[in-house]
């Protein structure tokens, strides 16, 4: 079974589209290739190695519908390459300065971009 045929056997064909291109163009034009194909009003992003767990997409779609313009970056569980198994909450970027996570106040609420 392809993986074309897996997807459009179990997901309903108005949620999901497969974008085939001719040559191999990499990881970052692929997904270019895909926006200018996409209608929805959000596109996400996900590497084969990652897991959505129950509810991660919802705070996502609550930050972007406040705020439009924002770029957001889960904190993702990952399927490990070698073992295969399933490694809760294994990717982290923690860069903001102190000052800002003293503003936030939660570690959920929103970072303001820091120059």
């Amino acid at each position: 079974m392809t993986p074309s045929h897996y997807v459009r056997t179990r997901l309903p064909p108005d949620l999901i589209r497969i974008v085939r291109l001719p040559d191999r163009i990499g990881v970052t034009q692929a997904r270019m290739a895909g926006s200018r194909s996409a209608t929805g009003s959000v596109l996400i992003f996900l590497d084969s190695h990652c897991e959505g767990a129950p509810d991660w997409m919802r705070p996502l779609l609550h930050r972007i519908k406040h705020r439009r313009d924002a770029v957001l970056t889960p904190v993702i569980d990952v399927i490990n390459e070698h073992t295969f198994k399933y490694q809760a909450r294994d990717v982290q970027w923690d860069s903001a300065p102190e000052r800002e996570k003293k503003r936030r106040g939660s570690n959920i609420s929103p970072t303001r971009r820091v120059h």
